[in-house]
């Protein structure tokens, strides 16, 4: 982490992409994005809807801390932005908020096993978020059953599995060695399609998947907050 002056690092997580969507009228869709955050090496996550319009020219994010649907976001948590190409970077799309020019971003769509993926990281503008990270899927049901492989943020990787559309089971390895296993049950989000809440040692987590990315995140303001995996479907 850049803060600090920790000399203790561990592996992190990561999503390499090779294929970028370049046509912007290809941007559009429906997504769940989930997302940590760090303030001077504190973590908080982020969980909301997302929608790329207007063929590709529009992003929409609900920031409600409440879960809304686009459709549904009260007025006054609507934020809605312009994108642009990057002139200097082919598949990077920038981003202005139309209510204030000054919160601007910039994020690139992957396509990865036929899916679009929304990535975005870096140092945001705003201070009080510096360091953050974004990964958005298409607001799809997981499928019934699925293995998938990858690693966390705090340094574990292993193996995630799921049978009968909701029994989930999460076989880690830390990186001290030890080996964890966590069972819990999703249960689909009522108002966001491809949303997934569930629990275990003493924490919420929310889960997004579709094509071959599976991922997951702590929720707000409770013991897992600032902690994400994702994982490669087999």
């Amino acid at each position: 982490p850049p803060f600090g002056g920790s000399t203790a690092y561990t592996v992190q997580s990561f999503v390499a992409a090779r294929a970028f969507v370049l046509d912007q009228a290809q941007l559009d869709g429906n997504f769940n994005r989930l997302g940590i955050e760090f303030v001077q090496g504190v973590g908080q996550s982020d969980i909301r809807a997302m929608q790329i319009a207007s063929t590709g020219t529009k992003l929409k994010r609900c920031s409600d801390f409440t879960l809304y649907a686009i459709p549904n976001s009260p007025a006054a948590s609507l934020r809605t932005s312009t994108i642009s190409a990057d002139p200097n970077e082919p598949g990077r799309w920038t981003f202005v908020d139309d209510a204030n020019a000054a919160n601007t971003g910039a994020f690139v769509l992957a396509q990865i096993g036929g899916t679009s993926v929304y990535l975005a990281a870096g140092l945001a503008g705003d201070s009080s978020r510096p360091s953050q990270f974004r990964i958005g899927l298409p607001s799809l049901a997981l499928p019934a059953a699925f293995t998938a492989r990858g690693g966390s943020n705090t340094g574990q990787w292993g193996i995630v599995g799921l049978v009968n559309g909701n029994d989930y089971t999460h076989t880690e390895s830390t990186p001290d060695g030890l080996t964890l296993v966590h069972t819990s049950t999703l249960a689909p989000s009522p108002v966001l399609t491809g949303l997934y809440g569930m629990t275990y040692g003493g924490s919420n987590y929310f889960a997004i998947g579709s094509g071959k990315i599976f991922a997951v995140v702590g929720a707000r303001d409770n013991l897992s907050k600032g902690q994400i995996h994702i994982d490669l479907v087999d």
